[in-house]
């Protein structure tokens, strides 16, 4: 994530069941839920809650591991919340104050009075709101117990030199020089030693430090926003500062046990000190980047269980690749676990030392050693015979590999050029730390899980360690062989995925756009090599042939899947794309946008053989009226003709020709047309269900300009849109005569009332006088609109669609005049305004 990652692209872990021969797990192919809103898949969250030993609480998990001897720090408690911000209701009913957060994620420590039993803290703060657990800090102990001899670097080459008065079997080695021909490591490769810090001044050090490119470390702030400032060059979660160099911490903690203040920076030496220097030692990985994690205060040089938490949440947050741990606890600590659970989900390697203790982890239960993880290799300790040192921990299954770790000459604290000689499973695990970090190197788009493979099954077989012939074994029977190691990952480099997806199975073969749709599938991986990280996507064609470029409802990320891996999968709430009404095929690419390379990438896709239809409805206008008769807001003659001066009342009835419900639907009238203004442009329809008409109970209105003085043609647009935000456009077109002509009519129209011409007025008359008492629309009915029949108005007195007839006028119109006494009523009736309807949909 942060400085020096050589290759994202190659995190890639997927869970699996227990291995016979490995005694760890195997990567199967996972797919998760598709979210709600935006349909991701993922393995699992990077922040999901490990379920703690069946049936025990945080009260019970206490007592347990006082049993065992644990021992905890009086009045401190580590609590996860339930969300993001600190439980401090809980903490002020406790009486415990706050100390500060673990990174970013909601895990807090408290301090609380020491005078309150701890078994008392756990239950209260158990029993409050928004605390998912709480626990005690508990104190650990270091896994190995260092010791002072010789120089020799007979761990890189064995030639049977003698080592602390035994020579060694030649051989009995990791074979460095011949893997150094091949790689010698990579700076962009992170490898976090948790341990009690490392003296980044020494001399086969400096430079093989890693160094946080997204601090600044000039400002006092927290630039890059993971919760600490000015975190440039590691951390000391032990003293809450920037600075973890461990030259301050005493020689002796305060029980007058021995602090082993060398303990950090000698594991980081076998693991990566700078190598072809001229001076001390070579790490197994010469170009590397150390994390300094120091988790033990200068005080006291006694770490906890949560500052072990915190530093390794610091390495998975801030770009590690590998995690090197050499510690213990004598019980279970939730925290620990969800930690390790989540270095896997990141595709982080995970090495730890088996212990010093020469017990069967088989038989005897020790933590971290036996959490339930996926990417971790547990290491013993072998000397220069290839004998598996008296004092290791060993198992069948709990205890993966060996690696030599007897006698081993390494970096010391006590100045910038001390060198000592150890002994411990402390001193073997960064040697396989390292080696990770080698292989990564060499091969970057290996998995993690792939790298454990590689340094598991590339392990020289060693008699001593086969557990057909001995009690004391690992489950490889192998040590650690750097040459083998690579020789694997190059093989499984080599080994190609083929992602195949077989069929698609739908909940439904319908829904409207943004409903939510289940999809199940079976797909697997028919390759030789495992997959990296893919794209599922979820796509809605037309022709049942699946591209990159059909709609995409869903897609997430999957974290792999195995060479062979298979079973049936399922995409939950899956949204239909906003796509048009109609007959679609719903299908599943399994490899879609990826930069994966396959045998074969014609078998990546499938679809549902049934189709899938996409519900939409389809509103537009299908029948209207003018009412200009002086009701309601109207202004006007009351002749149905649009006239200049005459404010317009427009009624309108909608219908709904589509396969869904169109709810909460509102109409908005517009124009551009000359001398015509919207008065009411809004009015409420309501809901028009599917293959139904609604009849719009208020007018819309428009006013035309008392100035208006060119007959136009006023084109009207209707706009609708529902409450699920769908929108649709429909037109109506109206003429508008604004203008008399004078020539056949000088000085207007003289009509003598019912004198001459009387019948027809009469008729006009009782013909304007029925449209008068019945202005409300009535709903038009299927097959008599314009749309089936003409489109018509259905409203009394309207004018028909693209037709044109003479306006009724009352006597007041057409009044005698001084100049045109005894006026033909044939000729007058001419004069009156014509309405012309055009009513086209213009627009779906």
């Amino acid at each position: 994530m942060r400085a020096r990652r050589l290759d994202p692209e190659r995190r890639s872990v997927g869970p699996g069941v227990n291995g016979s021969r490995t005694g760890r797990r195997s990567p199967w192919l996972l797919v998760a839920v598709v979210g709600l809103a935006v349909g991701p898949l993922v393995a699992c969250s990077s922040t999901a809650v490990a379920a703690p030993p069946e049936g025990r609480t945080p009260v019970d998990l206490y007592r347990a591991n006082l049993r065992t001897g644990a021992m905890h720090l009086p009045g401190e408690v580590l609590v996860r919340a339930v969300g993001h911000g600190p439980p401090d209701g809980a903490a002020s009913q406790t009486g415990c104050t706050l100390d500060r957060q673990l990174g970013n994620r909601p895990i807090y420590l408290y301090r609380c009075p020491v005078t309150v039993p701890m078994e008392r803290l756990l239950a209260a703060w158990q029993s409050m709101d928004g605390v998912v657990w709480v626990e005690p800090s508990w104190l650990e102990e270091l896994a190995a117990t260092p010791d002072d001899l010789g120089p020799e670097q007979w761990h890189h080459a064995n030639t049977g030199q003698v080592i602390d008065g035994v020579a060694g079997t030649p051989g009995a080695d990791l074979d460095s020089e011949a893997a150094w021909d091949r790689t010698t490591g990579h700076t962009s490769l992170v490898v976090a030693v948790v341990d009690n810090g490392i003296r980044s001044d020494h001399e086969d050090l400096v430079g093989q430090i890693w160094i946080n490119d997204d601090e600044d470390c000039s400002g006092g702030v927290d630039d890059d926003a993971n919760g600490y400032v000015d975190d440039c060059a590691g951390w000391d979660f032990g003293d809450v500062d920037n600075d973890p160099d461990p030259t301050a911490l005493p020689d002796t903690k305060p029980d007058g046990s021995t602090c082993f203040r060398k303990h950090g920076t000698f594991m980081a030496a076998l693991a990566g000190a700078a190598g072809d220097n001229g001076v001390g030692l070579a790490g197994v990985c010469w170009d590397v980047a150390l994390m300094n994690l120091k988790k033990h205060p200068d005080a006291t040089c006694e770490s906890t269980s949560s500052l072990s938490v915190e530093a390794m949440y610091y390495a998975i947050d801030n770009g590690a690749d590998v995690l090197v741990l050499s510690f213990k606890t004598k019980g279970h600590v939730q925290s620990m676990q969800e930690a390790l659970a989540e270095a896997d989900t990141a595709g982080l390697v995970t090495v730890m030392s088996a212990g010093n203790s020469g017990l069967d982890l088989d038989a005897t239960t020790v933590y971290p050693v036996h959490y339930d993880f996926i990417n971790g290799i547990v290491v013993a300790n072998t000397n220069n015979l290839d004998e598996l040192k008296s004092s290791s921990n060993y198992g069948e299954t709990s205890v993966h590999i060996a690696a030599p770790g007897t006698d081993l000459y390494s970096a010391d604290v006590d100045s910038t050029s001390d060198y000592a000689v150890a002994s411990g499973t402390s001193y073997a695990a960064p040697l396989v730390g390292g080696a990770a970090a080698l292989a990564w190197a060499a091969y970057p788009t290996l998995s993690a899980t792939e790298v454990v493979e590689a340094i598991l099954d590339g392990a020289e077989y060693v008699a001593a360690l086969d557990c057909g012939s001995s009690s004391a074994c690992v489950s490889t029977s192998g040590r650690l062989d750097l040459v083998g190691m690579l020789d694997l990952a190059e093989e499984i480099d080599g080994r190609m995925p083929d992602l195949v997806v077989s069929s698609v199975e739908l909940s439904s073969q319908s829904g409207a756009p943004g409903d939510l749709v289940r999809i199940d599938y079976t797909g697997g991986n028919d390759g030789t090599g495992s997959a990296g990280p893919f794209r599922v996507s979820v796509r809605f064609s037309e022709d049942a042939t699946l591209t990159a470029d059909d709609p995409e409802a869903c897609h997430a990320g999957s974290t792999g899947v195995e060479a062979g891996g298979s079973g049936r999968f399922f995409v939950d709430s899956c949204p239909i794309p906003g796509l048009a009404g109609g007959t679609w095929t719903v299908g599943v690419l399994m490899d879609s946008e990826e930069a994966i390379d396959e045998l074969d990438e014609t078998n990546n896709a499938a679809w549902d053989p049934d189709p899938f239809t996409v519900l939409e409805p389809a509103l537009e206008v299908v029948g209207w009226t003018v009412v200009d008769d002086g009701t309601g807001d109207s202004v006007g003659d009351g002749d149905g003709v649009v006239e200049a001066g005459e404010a317009v009342e427009l009624y309108v009835n909608v219908a709904n020709t589509g396969n869904l419900d169109a709810e909460g639907v509102s109409l908005h009238l517009s124009t551009t047309a000359t001398d015509i203004a919207v008065s009411r442009d809004q009015v409420a329809v309501g809901d028009v269900l599917a293959g139904g008409i609604a009849t719009v109970a208020q007018p819309l209105g428009f006013v035309v300009s008392s100035t208006c003085a060119v007959d136009q043609t006023a084109v009207l647009d209707l706009d609708l849109d529902d409450d699920a935000g769908r929108t649709w456009q429909d037109v109506i077109d109206v003429e508008v005569v604004c203008v008399v002509d004078e020539d056949e009519h000088p000085g207007g129209c003289g009509c003598s009332g019912v004198g001459v011409g009387g019948p027809w007025l009469v008729l006009l008359a009782v013909l304007g006088a029925r449209r008068r008492r019945d202005p409300a629309p009535t709903p038009a009915v299927r097959g008599e609109t314009a749309k089936h029949a003409g489109r018509h108005s259905t409203f009394p007195g309207a004018a028909t669609g693209g037709t044109e007839r003479p306006a009724a006028r009352d006597s007041t119109q057409c009044a005698p005049s001084s100049t045109q006494e005894g006026a033909d009523p044939l000729r007058c009736s001419k004069c009156g305004r014509v309405l012309r309807v055009h009513a086209v949909v213009r627009g779906a």
